[in-house]
């Protein structure tokens, strides 16, 4: 028995195969459509978040460079209230030895001087001397000098 082919069959057949790679191709292009979408959605959220950090970035540095600013006051603060401190302590160790330290000078007599009175007396010039507390030079019978 010999089969018959008829176009119609022929036609119908090529028909389903037709739909079928259509259906597929549109699949296809669905998925690739969906793929694209979420690659393009995840690099605008990408750039979002660059974007905030590059923000967050940009505050950070504004607090750095103040924090910078400050610390430098700080520390000009504190050089210059350790300049105050020794500045202090030699005025203190001045008055200590201004009140309480006295000095006979060679060829003067029998007499005591502060410091700053010694040097009037003295002058340029060269000069020997012995270094007292003032109570050490009174018990040693040395009266004070004028100047």
């Amino acid at each position: 028995m010999a089969k018959k082919i008829i176009i119609s069959d022929i036609s119908e057949s090529i028909s389903k195969k037709n739909k079928k790679k259509k259906a597929i191709i549109i699949i296809i292009s669905i998925i690739i459509f969906a793929i694209i979408a979420s690659l393009v959605g995840i690099i605008i959220y990408c750039n979002g978040e660059i974007s905030n950090l590059k923000k967050t970035i940009l505050v950070e540095e504004d607090l750095i460079e103040s924090l910078e600013d400050d610390y430098e006051d700080v520390k000009n603060d504190l050089h210059k209230l350790t300049l105050l401190d020794s500045v202090d302590y030699v005025k203190n160790k001045l008055d200590f030895f201004d009140q309480n330290i006295v000095f006979k000078i060679k060829g003067y007599g029998n007499k005591y001087y502060t410091y700053d009175c010694m040097m009037e007396k003295v002058g340029n010039d060269s000069y020997e001397y012995w270094g007292y507390n003032t109570e050490a030079a009174i018990s040693e019978g040395l009266k004070k000098g004028s100047c």
